[in-house]
C-alpha cells in the first residue's frame, strides 16, 4: 500500500502551473447569454435574444456543438445580430422594437474550444465535487481528495507512470471508468491527444447535470442511440502506433470502438495469441477493403471476410446485409454483415440503426421494450414461419393480426394473448387473466371469472388486482380487515402488516395496547427491539440500528448509521456492515479506517435511493 501512494504523498509544487493550464483547456457552459441591452433573456445552446436597442444577441460560450446564436432585435437602427460561439447557422435578426428595419443575419458560430487530458480529469472531478456529498465522494476519490483541484492533481500525476496499481474502487475513477482509465491504462505516449475531441469530452462534463431517478418506462431516442459519446476514448485520442509496437491491450477493439492505439488496419493482440509473435501485446496487421482473409478476424474492426476471401466494409444504415441462410435466418449468422452497433433485418436484408423501427430488440424472450422509440414495441418477427428467433421494434399493434411478446406491443385498448394482439374485454366478458379486462375492471378469478368493476377505495377485498393498477392496493387494516385504499396508512392507523404502514414498521405501540398499529419506529437513543408484540419497546426507525440487542439482555438502543464513505464502526470500536445505512459492506479501501461504500440508502431507510445527485 505504500508503493500505491508514493506519488500521492508529493507537494505538487507545479499544482498552480496545472490548474492554469485546466483554465485554458476548458470549455464554457451550454447556455447563451443575453443581448447587450438590459442582459435580454438567457438563451439556449448558444442562442441568445437581444435586447430593445438592437444590439446582438450573445452566443453561448460552450465548446459544445449546436446551433448560433440569434441574432439580436433590431432597434431604430436596425443593426443585425451576431451569430452564437458554438458551432451552427447564425440565426437572423427579428424585428425591432423600435422603427427600425429587420437586423440581419448572424455569422456561423465556432467550432469547440479545444482541451486537453488534464481538462478532462479537472471536468470529471469537478462534476464529482458539485454532485457527491463528502462521504461518497471519500469513497470514490480517497480520503485525500479535498477539492476538485486536488482531485485533478492526483489523477494527473498518474498519466505518465502506469507502473501503480488503481486504488480506486467506484465511480468514474474506477478500473474501467474514465478517469481511472486515462490515470491508470492509456498510456500518451502510444496516443495523440485529440483536442477537439477533448474539448467535446470537457463540455459534456460541465454541463452534464447530477444523477436523477430513473423515469420508469422511459425510453431511447434515435438521435441519443447514434452519438457519438464525446468522452469515447476513440474520440480522445488517435493511434500512435504501427505494427509491430508493443500496445495495451485492455485498449484493443471492442468495447471502445477501433482500437485506441494501434494504426487503422492492425489491432492490439495479447502475448500468446495464435497471430502475435511476439512474447507481448503488440499490434499485429489486420486487414483492409480488398486484402486476403480466411476469417472475419483477419479483417480491421468493422471490416468482415467475405465468401471471395476478401476484406469487406461492414454495411452502413440502409444498406445491404444477408444472412448466411436466408430461408432460416439466424441472429448473429450474418453473411454481408452491418456496422457495430446496427443490426439486420431478417425481411427487408437491410441495415437498421438502433432505437428505429425494424432494429433488432431481442432474440427471444425478455422485456427488450425500451430499446424501441416512444409508441413502439418489441414484437416478434415472422420469419420462415418462426416467430421466436427475431424481435425488432415494431408499431404497437392494435388488431388481432398484429404479433406480440407482452402487454407494451400493444396499444393502451389491446392485450398481449402471448401470441398476437387482443381488444380489451368489457364488463362480463369471461376472463382468465387480469390483464385481458379494459381499464376500470379485473378479473374476478376466484368468483365469476368475468371482468368486473374495480372496487371503490375503503371497500373489503381479498386481493390487490381487485383496487385497480393505480391504488395502494388492498391492504391489511388489521381490525378493518382487509381494504382498497389509495395510500398507505398512517401513524396510529390499525394494521396487520409491516407492508401497509407508510413507516413499514406495523407493532404493539404500547404494553397496554390492544392491537398492533402503524409506529414510525424508536428514536436515536430509545431503547429498541425487534419483538413486534410486547410494546415494550419498537423497532428503530429510519436511518438507526438497534444496537446491543441479545436474547441473554433483551432490548437494544438505537444508534445512529453510517452515511456512504462514513466510518462504520459499532460503539465497541468492531466494524460492521449492519451500521452502514445503505446496507452495504463496511471496507477499507485506502488503509485509513473501514467506512461504507458509495451505494444509496433506500428511501425507506431515510435517503434518496440515488448515488451522487447533489442532494
Amino acid at each position: 500500500m505504500a508503493q500505491r501512494f508514493k506519488t500521492w504523498q508529493l507537494g505538487f509544487a507545479a499544482a498552480g502551473l496545472l490548474t492554469a493550464a485546466l483554465a485554458v483547456g476548458c470549455g464554457g457552459g451550454d447556455d447563451g447569454g443575453g443581448g447587450d441591452d438590459d442582459n435580454g433573456e438567457a438563451g439556449t445552446s448558444g442562442s441568445g435574444k437581444g435586447g430593445s436597442s438592437g444590439s446582438a444577441g450573445k452566443g453561448g460560450s460552450s465548446g459544445s456543438a449546436g446551433k448560433g446564436g440569434s441574432s439580436g432585435k433590431g432597434g431604430s437602427s436596425g443593426s443585425g445580430g451576431t451569430g452564437g460561439s458554438d458551432a451552427g447557422t447564425g440565426g437572423t435578426g427579428e424585428a425591432g422594437e423600435g422603427s427600425g428595419p429587420i437586423g440581419g443575419e448572424g455569422g456561423g458560430g465556432n467550432p469547440p474550444m479545444p482541451g486537453d487530458v488534464e481538462g478532462v480529469i479537472g471536468a470529471v472531478c469537478g462534476w464529482e465535487f458539485k454532485c457527491c456529498d463528502a462521504g461518497e465522494r471519500t469513497y470514490r476519490l480517497s480520503p485525500f481528495a479535498v477539492d476538485a483541484a486536488d482531485c485533478t492533481t492526483r489523477l494527473v500525476s498518474e498519466l505518465s507512470d502506469n507502473s501503480t496499481e488503481n486504488p480506486y474502487l467506484s465511480g468514474p475513477a474506477a478500473p474501467g471508468g474514465l478517469l481511472g482509465t486515462l490515470g491508470y491504462v492509456v498510456d500518451l505516449s502510444r496516443v495523440t491527444v485529440n483536442a477537439t475531441g477533448t474539448g467535446e469530452c470537457i463540455a459534456a462534463w460541465e454541463a452534464r447535470v447530477c444523477n436523477q431517478e430513473f423515469e420508469p418506462g422511459a425510453r431511447c431516442t434515435a438521435e441519443g442511440a447514434l452519438a457519438t459519446d464525446p468522452c469515447a476514448l476513440t474520440n480522445l485520442f488517435e493511434p500512435a502506433l504501427e505494427i509491430g509496437a508493443e500496445c495495451t491491450p485492455e485498449l484493443t477493439e471492442g468495447g471502445w470502438g477501433n482500437d485506441v492505439e494501434c494504426a487503422v488496419g492492425s489491432t492490439c493482440l495479447a502475448a500468446g495469441h495464435p497471430d502475435n509473435p511476439n512474447d507481448v501485446p503488440t499490434c499485429v496487421k489486420r486487414g483492409l477493403e480488398g486484402e486476403p482473409c480466411t476469417v472475419d478476424t483477419d479483417c480491421d474492426f468493422n471490416f468482415f471476410c467475405n465468401q471471395d476471401g476478401d476484406c469487406t466494409e461492414k454495411s452502413d444504415v440502409g444498406e445491404t446485409c444477408s444472412f448466411n441462410d436466408e430461408d432460416a435466418p439466424a441472429p448473429g449468422d450474418e453473411d454481408v454483415q452491418c456496422k457495430a452497433g446496427l443490426t439486420c433485418h431478417p425481411l427487408d436484408f437491410e441495415c437498421v440503426a438502433p432505437c428505429t423501427l425494424g432494429y433488432t430488440c431481442a432474440t427471444a424472450g425478455g422485456d427488450a421494450d425500451v430499446l424501441c422509440p416512444e409508441g413502439a414495441g418489441c414484437a416478434p418477427i415472422e420469419v420462415d414461419e418462426a416467430t421466436t428467433n427475431f424481435r425488432v421494434c415494431t408499431t404497437r399493434g392494435d388488431a388481432a393480426a398484429d404479433r406480440c411478446n407482452s402487454d407494451a406491443d400493444c396499444v393502451d385498448s389491446f392485450y398481449c394473448d402471448g401470441t398476437n394482439c387482443q381488444a380489451d374485454k368489457p364488463s362480463t366478458a369471461a376472463c382468465t387473466a387480469q390483464n385481458q379486462c379494459a381499464a376500470g375492471l379485473h378479473c374476478a378469478l376466484a368468483t365469476s371469472a368475468t371482468c368486473t368493476t374495480n372496487l371503490a377505495a375503503m371497500t373489503a377485498c381479498t386481493d390487490s388486482y381487485e383496487c385497480g393498477p393505480n391504488s395502494a392496493g388492498c391492504l391489511n387494516s388489521g381490525s378493518n380487515g382487509f381494504v382498497c385504499r389509495n395510500s398507505l396508512l398512517a401513524e396510529g392507523d390499525p394494521c396487520g402488516a409491516d407492508a401497509s404502514c407508510a413507516s413499514g414498521r406495523c407493532e404493539f405501540a404500547t404494553a397496554a395496547a390492544t392491537e398492533t398499529t402503524c409506529v414510525d419506529g424508536a428514536a436515536a437513543e430509545d431503547e429498541c427491539d425487534s419483538v413486534t408484540t410486547d410494546g415494550t419497546a419498537q423497532r428503530c426507525g429510519p436511518g438507526l440500528l438497534c444496537f446491543g440487542e441479545t436474547a441473554e439482555l433483551g432490548s437494544g438502543e438505537c444508534i445512529e448509521q453510517a452515511a456512504p464513505g462514513t466510518a462504520c464502526l459499532d460503539p465497541n470500536g468492531d466494524p460492521s456492515d449492519a451500521v452502514c445505512a445503505n446496507g452495504a459492506a463496511c471496507t477499507d479501501p485506502f488503509d485509513r479506517g473501514e467506512i461504507c461504500t458509495d451505494a444509496p440508502v433506500s428511501e425507506p431507510n431515510g435517503g434518496t435511493g440515488i448515488v451522487c445527485d447533489g442532494s
